[in-house]
């Protein structure tokens, strides 16, 4: 327990002069006797036991009410939080071509996206204490989720993200200027963008020069990763008629764009050719990114003094029935 205002203890030197107080008599009805023999036998209560009662009451109401001011305080919740300092921004390619399917999870065969959506799953719910959002881009890029401690929300969110959400073409620089842009007003320690694409820059209004000078003018960092093999991929679709198709198709990678948006920021490039290797990608990037935590306690306390103020009120009301019953004064 604790005092909010210990201060206020200090007029407790004052409570015993209460006693210097004549406790208030009531007035007294005359009675006629012919002998007052009887009266002798059924006397008032002794005047000092009575004084003693009845200071004592006086006193414990004052001392309660200098305690109730002092405010004392039971402690409540004691919540960690735990920050690093980081802010991450994760920029992933949805155009059309993360349709390809030449992944695999175990011995499942799956497309680009899904291997990317479980091993950037996994990387999120390793993070502790770091602010993480997500971007995607195509012909388009925009925030599918800003910047966030609620892991749970963002990765139920990165689940639900479909190829061609935001085109089927690959608007690189979009990509990395809403990324940075996201991220140009953070306070925090350490700002990081993790670039992820699988094709070459063919669509949108903002060149990758201009977005790599926004990057270094705002002290973001840019991770790049290129996924795939650079070899024919295969990619399932529906047409126009409702038909499902298969077709081959070669996608290229841009690795000397990559290779020069990591280097111009401070990152590094990756290139990852299955899951595995996108795993430890990952995995690298969380080893590389890492702080010391500052741990934090959030302490709310629980106050007393409406149970103070209570109890003194119920003595008041002892005092007040005593004064009027039990020690009234006959005279």
């Amino acid at each position: 327990m604790r005092l909010e205002s210990p201060a206020f203890l200090m007029l407790l030197v004052f409570v015993p002069l209460v006693l210097a107080v004549p406790i208030q008599r009531t007035n007294g009805t005359t009675l006629v006797y012919s002998s007052i023999r009887r009266l002798r036998s059924v006397g008032g209560t002794n005047p000092r036991r009575r004084l003693g009662w009845l200071g004592g009451l006086r006193m414990g109401v004052l001392a309660l009410l200098v305690l109730a001011a002092a405010r004392p305080q039971l402690p409540g919740s004691r919540d960690p939080l735990e920050a690093s300092g980081i802010d991450i921004m994760l920029s992933l390619d949805v155009s059309g071509s993360m349709k390809g399917q030449d992944f695999f999870i175990g011995e499942n065969r799956v497309t680009r996206l899904q291997a990317l959506q479980h091993v950037v799953k996994d990387f999120v719910l390793k993070r502790k204490g770091d602010r993480i959002g997500v971007v995607i881009f195509g012909e388009v890029a925009f925030t599918k989720v800003p910047l966030t401690l609620n892991y749970d929300i963002l990765v139920d969110l990165l689940d639900k993200v479909q190829v061609g959400e935001a085109g089927d073409t690959t608007a690189l620089g979009n990509g990395l200027a809403r990324a940075v842009q996201r991220l140009k007003d953070s306070d925090a320690k350490s700002r990081i963008v993790i670039l992820l694409t699988d094709g070459v820059s063919n669509a949108g209004n903002i060149p990758v020069d201009q977005a790599i000078t926004a990057a270094k003018g705002f002290d973001v960092k840019v991770y790049t990763i290129g996924v795939g093999t650079g070899a024919e991929t295969v990619i399932n679709f529906v047409d126009s008629a409702g038909i499902a198709r298969t077709v081959k198709q070669e996608v290229k990678l841009d690795e000397p764009t990559m290779k020069k948006i990591a280097e111009e920021t401070g990152g590094q490039y990756f290139k990852a050719a299955d899951t595995t290797q996108l795993a430890n990608i990952y995995a690298t990037i969380d080893a590389l990114e890492r702080s010391e935590r500052r741990e934090e306690v959030i302490q709310s306390w629980r106050e007393l003094f409406p149970y103070v103020l209570f109890l003194a009120a119920v003595l008041l009301i002892g005092e007040v029935a005593l004064a009027r019953t039990r020690f009234l004064k006959v005279p």
